[in-house]
């Protein structure tokens, strides 16, 4: 992500899951598995989802946000602090 974001981000747009219990930020609109907070590498490093538990299959980052995710977006767009 640091490559994609040269100068830096200015600021993310807000998801969220189950009516707001759960929020993730995606900078600047990047909304794919590879810009989310809970895609990880399991223990044989293949990429999962926290939410679904399911292996995220090629290609490894989705253009996109996958059918399978419960993210919903809010339309909100939050601005980047400094360090974020």
């Amino acid at each position: 992500m640091a490559n994609e974001f040269k100068n830096g981000v200015g600021w993310f747009a807000l998801y969220v899951v189950d009516s707001g219990k759960f929020s993730v930020k995606f900078p600047e609109g990047a909304t794919r598995c590879g810009s989310c907070e809970m895609a990880y590498s399991d223990s044989l490093g293949r990429p999962r989802c926290r939410f679904s538990g399911r292996i995220i299959e090629q290609p490894v980052y989705y253009p996109e946000l996958p059918d399978f995710c419960p993210l919903i977006p809010t339309g909100e767009t939050i601005p980047a602090k400094k360090g974020d």
